[in-house]
């Protein structure tokens, strides 16, 4: 919990925006309603891990071209290098977190999982339930599926500052579901060096 909060303080601080899991979004019309076709990011409540068949971290922290980086939609690799190649490094209590990607995409060494964990905000546009996005990572593109639901002072929601929020109510990893049921909000994506990527929540 406590490199949860580490992690999204230092994200927090970096987008100018106060921690969280899940952003309010104010608009100049506080009338509890939604907005058409605004674009939005929210907090990420889980933490990605690669390893491949071995179960060593394809990502080398020397070589940012190794780095997860998560859009909006489908960008050129040419974006993705530049993606990858402002990297901020923030350091607490002998914890490192690397920060890229304009802030949106992190790195954090896990002693437990022997293995970076990646976190991305979660990307939406309203009034849409649902939004998917791709993963660069080494060669392949994966895809993030979030479902949110939307929370307006119209339901009697008690949103201060805002009149509409969301909340994360699901999220598949290349059509796999990661949210319902992750105890410890860890997804481990296995990528062989041949053959399909493997997801799994939880463990390895």
């Amino acid at each position: 919990m406590k490199r949860i909060l580490f992690l999204l303080i230092v994200l927090a601080s970096y987008a100018g925006l106060t921690a969280g899991c899940n952003w309010l979004f104010p608009e100049e019309n506080n009338d509890g309603t939604v907005p058409e076709n605004v674009n939005f990011y929210t907090g990420c409540p889980l933490t990605f891990y690669y390893a491949d068949e071995n179960g060593a971290s394809p990502i080398n922290i020397e070589t940012p071209d190794t780095y997860p980086v998560a859009f909006r939609g489908a960008v050129p690799e040419s974006t993705c290098e530049i993606a990858r190649a402002n990297v901020q490094v923030y350091e607490k209590d002998g914890e490192v977190l690397y920060v890229y990607n304009g802030g949106s995409n992190s790195l954090l060494w896990s002693e437990e999982d022997q293995l970076y964990g990646f976190q991305t905000w979660f990307y939406g546009v309203t009034p849409q339930v649902t939004y998917s996005f791709p993963i660069y990572i080494g060669n392949d593109i994966d895809t993030l599926k979030v479902g949110y639901k939307y929370l307006t002072t119209a339901d009697d929601v008690q949103i201060s500052g805002a009149s509409w929020a969301v909340d994360v109510e699901s999220v598949t990893y290349n059509g796999v579901e990661v949210l319902v049921g992750n105890i410890n909000g860890k997804v481990f994506i296995e990528k062989p060096s041949q053959g399909e990527t493997v997801v799994r929540i939880g463990s390895l």
